[in-house]
């Protein structure tokens, strides 16, 4: 017999967990949730780029910290997503996967100094505001997993800030470019992607991310110039992205989107403006437009 979970009242508990041990205020909190509620689901948000400065612990070594912590809790994860809208859907799909599809609950979401958790959800929560020093609480069974975060904390930390090389690509064909578009997105980009360590050069790199996101056959690429990129998913890390933007032209074949382009559409290059891309690319069309198209 399947159990109607929709009649059982849920603490549902999200933060990054992003620490060496669970703090004092943590647990206490947690602790006092399992004295008020029938089931506590905690869930682990996860940032798009893994092993950070910011987000050095993957999901099952947060996972194990917190099933020892808290054996009794279900635990749930989820990635944050392009949009506050998407990242909400996978919060909810994190949620159903834990305790069904449709329960009653109390959403807590911590409050984090890292900024990760301000989401916009289409539902009632409540912010739980983490102090700026949490104590921890270590016993001697607990030391060798409390020294492999540790170290992990102390490996992720203690690395330069990096730049990550990446190509974007200009597909032009007569007085049109094609452009492609992901999915939970409605505006529209270059084609690109990152440099792989099996390339010769950024030429080769940027008409082999065009050919594999496209299908397309293109000729040589001409090199434009470079430029720094907001890519979301590095807005609240140290390393950042810079591209090399090249333009090629089309030799033949037919568009077929492929990877992760949801959708290639050519357009005209003279009626283009900054506003028809996405909001990291403009910066890429500006440096196009600047050197006449």
């Amino acid at each position: 017999m399947t159990q109607n979970t929709s009649s059982v009242l849920y603490a549902v508990v999200v933060g990054t967990f992003q620490q060496i041990e669970i703090g004092a205020f943590e647990k206490a909190f947690i602790n006092q949730l399992q004295n008020q509620y029938p089931e506590v689901v905690l869930v682990i948000a996860s940032a798009p780029i893994p092993s950070s400065k910011n987000h050095p612990l993957d999901v099952e070594t947060r996972r194990l910290m917190l099933e020892k912590e808290f054996p009794n809790a279900k635990i749930a994860s989820f990635k944050k997503q392009i949009s506050a809208q998407a990242t909400s859907q996978a919060l909810e799909s994190a949620i159903a996967q834990a305790v069904g599809e449709s329960v009653n609950r109390q959403l807590f979401v911590f409050k984090e100094s890292n900024n990760f958790t301000q989401y916009e959800l289409p539902y009632p929560f409540e912010w739980v505001e983490l102090p700026e020093y949490a104590p921890h609480i270590i016993g001697d069974a607990d030391r060798s997993q409390v020294a492999y975060r540790a170290g992990v904390f102390q490996t992720v930390r203690a690395q330069y800030p990096k730049v990550f090389p990446t190509v974007d690509v200009a597909i032009v064909s007569g007085d049109k470019v094609l452009l492609g578009r992901k999915p939970q997105q409605a505006l529209f980009r270059f084609i690109g992607g990152f440099i792989d360590p099996e390339d010769d050069c950024f030429e080769d790199a940027a008409i082999r991310e065009a050919e594999e996101e496209t299908g397309l056959k293109l000729t040589k690429a001409r090199y434009i110039g470079t430029a720094k990129i907001d890519d979301w998913r590095y807005r609240e890390e140290v390393d950042k992205i810079i591209t090399s933007f090249f333009v090629a032209e089309y030799e033949g074949g037919t568009p077929t989107a492929q990877d992760d382009i949801e959708e290639l559409r050519w357009f005209d290059i003279i009626s283009l403006t900054e506003q028809d891309f996405v909001e990291e690319h403009r910066v890429i069309f500006k440096l196009w437009e600047k050197k006449g198209f």
